[in-house]
């Protein structure tokens, strides 16, 4: 059997990993521009704007998706409010502003109910909303309409991903390369999905397919790094966000990644400029702020720790592991009462957050709340999936003493 000794009674998630494309500054803003310009109506302006983006970065696919829609517009092939109301939605979606968006792209669709990419758009807002099935059921009309659509398999497959099913999300990405072979996306989204199957020969393929269509795709360095970092290879991951930054010094997820890595290999120093870095570039990347008080908890600054803690939560307000860690070091502060707050809101921003209930039944156990305690040891077992077994047989015989105790 396992020594129990061995376990620590409080348990926390450690460092994330994230992933996020990057555009140059300037072509974003002449992509922000094209959109301004479509919702304005103004579609030659949009169609330059979009144009130069695109010369800046012939992989940009947003910008390629906007060129195309005015150049329907403007071509007859849909009617001009139909772009319009899409670029209204798509400026609402970039603000978060979800009812506004999908009230533009019902609009589209109103308009012109056989146009693929107001079906698609509409799509993706479900799927930044979170809303999979409606996503799902948009991208399956969009495909109806246009069986030779590769972005409608390829959105669908990133829907499945999302949900963690990443067999589908394959297949799906295994479709959009066989109508596009040169879809660097689905290249880089397949080997993610391949990451996470630890098909890691397979994902590398798939990187590396990606860079021979386009040399300069920054994000594929960081999934490669991640891809190094999740075997254990810290050198060879760092030298992958180091290519990423040599082609974008301002890639504030490389600077993250580099930090998080750098975390692992124990140099602390490192770890914190770069992650002072990401955020002077973006002062609102809440995993950063996450990660620097993973940090300073692991250096015994609690109060730091629940500062930066407290700080992610304000740019991800359903950030659960940034409640659950505030909550550890509150609970290592001795101030049993504020940890069990922190932990009650960490299972309302994630129910699968099982960790919660763990650390939320020490707690009430060192406060002498032994009925709570229990409560609580029962709803981790309840929950709690197979790879948490040792806390769950931990769970188990503590519930034995408290249960004969009473």
């Amino acid at each position: 059997m396992k020594d129990l000794r061995k376990i620590p009674l409080w348990t926390f998630v450690a460092l994330l990993f994230t992933a996020a494309l990057c555009y140059g500054q300037s072509t974003e803003k002449l992509y922000d521009q094209g959109v301004e310009y479509g919702a304005q109506g103004k579609m030659e302006e949009a169609r330059r704007a979009f144009d130069q983006a695109l010369k800046e970065d012939p992989f940009d696919s947003s910008a390629a998706a906007g060129l195309e829609i005015v150049r329907d517009a403007i071509g007859g092939k849909i009617k001009k409010e139909t772009a319009v109301h899409l670029f209204k939605g798509f400026d609402y979606a970039n603000k978060e502003r979800w009812d506004e968006a999908f009230a533009e792209a019902d609009k589209s669709i109103a308009l012109d109910p056989k146009y693929v990419r107001a079906y698609s758009s509409r799509g993706n807002f479900y799927l930044g909303r979170k809303q999979y099935d409606r996503a799902i059921s948009d991208y399956n009309k969009a495909l109806e309409i246009d069986p030779g659509f590769a972005e409608g398999y390829y959105n669908r497959g990133a829907v499945h991903a999302e949900q963690g099913d990443y067999e589908r999300a394959i297949n799906d990405y295994n479709k959009a390369l066989e109508i596009n072979p040169k879809f660097v996306e689905a290249y880089r989204n397949r080997g993610d999905a391949y990451t996470n199957q630890r098909n890691y020969d397979q994902a590398f393929s798939d990187f590396n397919h990606a860079l021979r269509i386009n040399p300069k795709d920054t994000l594929v360095y960081v999934l490669r790094g991640l891809l190094h970092a999740a075997k254990g290879e810290f050198d060879r991951a760092i030298s992958e966000f180091n290519k990423a930054l040599e082609i974008n010094p301002r890639y504030e997820v490389a600077y993250y990644n580099r930090g998080a890595v750098y975390s692992l290999k124990g140099d602390r120093n490192k770890a914190f400029s770069d992650f002072n870095k990401a955020l002077e570039i973006d002062p609102k990347y809440a995993e950063v702020y996450y990660n620097r008080g993973v940090l300073y908890d692991q250096g015994k600054d609690y109060d730091r720790a629940i500062a930066e803690f407290t700080k992610a939560l304000e740019f991800h307000a359903e950030y659960a592991d940034s409640y659950l860690n505030s909550g550890f070091a509150y609970a290592k502060k001795g101030n049993y009462d504020r940890a069990i707050v922190d932990y009650d809101r960490a299972l309302e921003a994630n129910p699968g957050q099982v960790l919660a209930h763990f650390n939320k039944a020490i707690a009430y156990e060192k406060l002498g709340r032994t009925e709570e305690a229990v409560n609580a040891y029962e709803a981790f077992i309840r929950n709690a999936p197979p790879q948490y077994g040792p806390y769950i047989n931990h769970s188990r015989q503590r519930l034995k003493e408290l249960k004969r105790k009473n």
